[in-house]
Formats: C-alpha cells, structure tokens, sequence
C-alpha cells in the first residue's frame, strides 16, 4: 500500500510540472525590455555663432526601473548648423550619465545634435545661433513640420521626434513655449489610439522646436500629428491640412 500511495503522489508531481511547463501556472518570463536614453540637460541653449553653449550636453542611460547602465559608449553628432561636440564619443559613468561640450556653427540660426547609443537608440538637441544686431523682426510663424520625424521602429521601444514653427520660407522661428502635442493614429484611421503612446505628448517649444521622446505599445502602422492651440491657425479648429508625419512600423 505504502508503494502505491507514493506512486500516485509520484504521478500528481509530474501532472503539476508538465502543467506549468505548458503554461497552465501563473509562471512567467521577465519580458526583456530595452534600455533608455534620455536627456538631462543642455537642451534649447543660445549663444552666438561659433561660441560654445554655457551648458554642455548631458544623458542618461537607464534600465526600465530607472537604475544607470554604466560602461556604454554614446556618440555624439552634429546634425546641422556645422559646429563641434568635443568629445565626439564617450561612455557612461557609473550611474549611466555622459556628457560633452557644444560648439555652435559659424552662421546664426538653428543647430541640431544628437546622442545615440547602440541598442538604446537617439535624441535630439537643439540650440540656435543668435545674431546680436538685435534690428530684424521676429518672422510669422506659417506651419509646423517634423524636422526630426518618426521612423520605423521595435514595439516599445523610446524613440524622439522633432517638430518645429516655420516660416513660409521653411526657417525655424525661435519661438519658446508654445506648447505642441502629439496624437498617434493608426493607418487608415481618422481617429487617434493615444492610449497607445507612451511618453509625454505635450512639450513646449525651445527656440522654435519641440521635442518628444515617445514610444509606441502595440505594432502597427502609425502617423503622428502634430498641433498646438497656441496658435489658433495651427490648432484642431484650424484649416486643414494639420501636420500629419509619414507613415513608420511599429514591429
């Protein structure tokens, strides 16, 4: 008897681990999620053509609970305007934060630069060279576009894009905080799936330019819009077309 209850109790055992090894438990595995870069400081700065920024650039690379990744290179580029970031590469210290110093561009206007980490992705900075004759008059502001806009990308995974005041020429007026926000509408839709998108969707503008830092939980295809009811020309009571980006993936 002995010999037959410690059979069935053998049995029962094998029963419950093929159970959970079927999925049949509450067992899970940690989803992997990619680590973050994000900015920290030094972003929207001024000073004359060809000076360096008071502020050096500075980011974080962060684990999805908020802890430093130490030990990970970060390049830093000059997307326009034609200055120097020294230096052009570095690595994140022990609570993840790197940095490095700007050097605008030899013309006035505006400049862009970025920071990218392998397998973490971009982000953006901007800054604008200003003219210190101070007789020319701010431009109307005509539209917004996507400087930077949205490309392909894995399911929640950070990404950044850039929208900024235009004039009709297509030159970036340095406008700061008029507030610009962001809807996510799935292709063929004309009604936006923001619960979709994670992040801040309202951000202000500095010298001229808002940037977000977003991400997207659900594949698909996507457009992002862009509006702001700061100018009402360029707000959802507005005339259309509103800004709209291409379409991006969502894998």
């Amino acid at each position: 008897m002995l010999f037959v209850r410690l059979l069935r109790r053998l049995r029962m055992l094998m029963s419950l681990l093929v159970s959970w090894a079927c999925g049949g438990g509450d067992l899970a595995l940690p989803s992997e999620t990619p680590p973050q870069i994000e900015v920290v400081q030094g972003n929207g700065q001024s000073a004359p053509p060809g000076s360096p920024l008071a502020d050096p650039l500075i980011v974080r690379l962060m684990e999805e609970g908020g802890s430093g990744i130490s030990g990970r290179a970060v390049a830093w580029v000059v997307s326009a305007g034609g200055g120097t970031i020294d230096p052009a590469s570095d690595t994140t210290d022990a609570e993840g934060f790197a940095s490095a110093e700007w050097t605008l561009g030899q013309s006035a206007g505006q400049n862009r630069a970025s920071a990218e980490v392998l397998g973490a992705g971009v982000v953006a900075f901007t800054a604008v060279g200003t003219d210190d004759d101070g007789d020319g008059e701010e431009a109307e502001v005509d539209r917004l576009v996507f400087l930077v806009p949205p490309g392909d990308v894995e399911e929640n995974q950070t990404f950044s894009v850039e929208v900024a005041l235009v004039d009709p020429a297509g030159d970036v007026v340095p406008l700061s905080g008029i507030v610009i926000y962001l809807g996510l509408f799935p292709d063929g839709k004309d009604a936006p799936a923001n619960r979709h998108l994670r992040g801040e969707r309202f951000e202000g503008t500095e010298a001229g330019i808002a940037v977000f830092d977003v991400a997207v939980e659900k594949k698909g295809r996507y457009r992002l819009r862009a509006l702001t009811d700061d100018l009402l020309e360029l707000g959802p009571h507005g005339p259309e077309p509103h800004l709209f980006s291409d379409l991006f993936e969502v894998e």
